[in-house]
């Protein structure tokens, strides 16, 4: 039908998302092997850090009066800014401005997943500022591995996808903070020659720091040490963190686990709700094959 000529025209936004396979076969399909795989949506990563400023009325108040239902006005925040570190496509791995245009389709109540949260006040100011502190010094050290990175080798676009993508780059700061060195992302496709080289990186960081004649160490100053600190916990973090190209039979249970972990409790993509229901299939045949496994060495 034609339009009213007297009504305004308007966007309309159609939600669009990248799909992949996760090289798991579906419990109960065909077989990976004939396509017939568990398939998933890509998300965006980013490490978000809200900045606020405040504006102090009295000077006896302290950060930690200040809280959603905080009735006495005795700070008020006169600076709000939002940033979120990720390795981006435009070719820098760092802190960017967050964009959160209005798309409830994509970062409605329901569709953005938290997977670790610091606030002041969770803990004492002390600890929160540590805590804090520490995943902005990671994020420097893991910005400045993945330039040297793809300047050593020369790589295009930054070295976006050699060096690992958004979520690659936000799985090693988690790992980074986790003592574990554990991430909850899905899919890690930092792999081979790409991971080698941001570990190599990592050293070279860290030796630059620890000799004390060179103009690196001579810039850190008193926090070179903390910069060496904070590359070996990056290092050992880019180590020890899973990938996702080639799940092995022992990963199954965690690939799924992060997979299901990484999916939002709303989506407008059909595909989301097939992924948990296979995810959570793959998880339970995981169990049986265990089983069977272990079953001839009881019987022995």
């Amino acid at each position: 039908s034609e339009l009213d000529e007297e009504e305004e025209e308007e966007y309309l936004q159609i939600p669009l998302g990248c799909v992949t396979k996760t090289g798991l076969a579906r419990a109960g399909g065909r077989g990976g092997g004939a396509g017939d795989q568990v398939c998933t949506m890509m998300a965006h990563a980013g490490v978000s850090l809200h900045i606020r400023k405040l504006h102090e009325k009295n000077e006896s108040s302290s950060f930690n009066n200040i809280s959603s239902n905080n009735n006495d006005h005795s700070e008020v925040p006169d600076l709000s800014a939002f940033v979120q570190y990720y390795e981006g496509v435009e070719g820098f791995c760092g802190w960017h401005a967050e964009n959160n245009p209005l798309k409830p389709w994509q970062l409605g109540k329901g569709m953005v997943v938290e997977h670790v949260v610091l606030k002041a006040g969770d803990v004492n100011e002390a600890d929160s500022s540590a805590a804090i502190s520490r995943a902005v010094g990671c994020t420097a050290v893991a910005s400045c591995a993945s330039v040297l990175s793809a300047c050593y080798q020369r790589l295009t676009l930054g070295g976006y996808g050699a060096n690992g993508v958004c979520l690659d780059s936000v799985a090693v700061i988690q790992a980074a903070l986790d003592p574990t060195r554990r991430t909850t992302l899905y899919p890690i496709l930092l792999f081979g020659a790409g991971r080698q080289e941001l570990a190599r990186s990592c050293a070279a960081l860290i030796n630059a720091v620890q000799k004390s004649s060179s103009s690196f160490a001579e810039s850190c100053g008193v926090g070179g040490q903390r910069v060496a600190r904070n590359a070996a916990t990056v290092l050992d973090a880019i180590w020890k963190l899973p990938c996702d190209v080639a799940p092995s039979l022992d990963d199954l249970d965690d690939v799924c686990a992060r997979m299901l972990a990484s999916l939002p409790t709303m989506s407008p993509f059909a595909l989301t709700s097939r992924t948990i229901s296979d995810a959570k299939r793959v998880q339970a045949l995981h169990v049986q094959l265990q089983s069977a496994r272990t079953a001839p060495q009881n019987n022995t």
